[in-house]
């Protein structure tokens, strides 16, 4: 009877599945700082509109 494998391989993988995935408490005390600055985190260059074409020639982040 095939049922009763299938049933048990669903089984085991129910049970098998909260074990991948680790601690659920956070640890103990408040956030700590990284102690980055937003241009370490996300650098990114500004565009001045000096006229009605921007042409970005460097790759990177960019923002109006």
């Amino acid at each position: 009877m095939p049922i009763r494998p299938l049933a048990a391989l669903a089984a085991a993988c129910t049970l098998a599945l909260p074990a991948l995935a680790g601690p659920l408490a956070p640890p103990p005390g408040p956030p700590l700082s990284t102690n980055k600055t937003l241009q370490e985190v996300e650098p990114r260059t500004p565009l001045s509109s000096t006229g009605s074409t921007i042409s970005i020639t460097q790759p990177g982040s960019y923002y109006l």
